[in-house]
């Protein structure tokens, strides 16, 4: 099973590197066929420490950031290596309508520390 998250993860963050949303949202669709849950794709954090929310707040894709919000249940405060959220990455990178975003959702938590806990 980890084998199969970590390709289906791999497949992911490279979507999300090049911000292609419609791919991304193909490989979300296939997880879920599968009777996966679909937030635990994108929560995936392998062992390079870096997912694909993570990726999409690092780079300000904000499509494919909207694509992941939407899935029921995803946690929106994750820390991912070392220990960052996504809004915490969106602010460091500068990512004005990431940032908005995030402040957006009700479950945004703006003093999270410890949220995976």
């Amino acid at each position: 099973m980890e084998e199969v998250i970590e390709d289906f993860s791999t497949a992911l963050l490279d979507a999300t590197k090049i911000r292609d949303v419609s791919h991304a949202a193909e490989l979300l669709v296939t997880w879920a066929e599968m009777s996966f849950d679909a937030k635990s794709l994108v929560e995936w954090i392998p062992a390079h420490k870096s997912n694909a929310w993570e990726r999409s707040c690092m780079d300000g894709s904000t499509e494919i950031l909207q694509l992941f919000i939407s899935i029921p249940g995803i946690n929106v405060n994750m820390e991912t290596y070392p220990g960052w959220t996504g809004l915490r990455w969106a602010v460091q990178c500068e990512h004005l309508e990431i940032v908005q975003l995030l402040l957006r959702h009700p479950e945004i938590n703006v003093n999270c520390a410890g949220c995976n806990v």
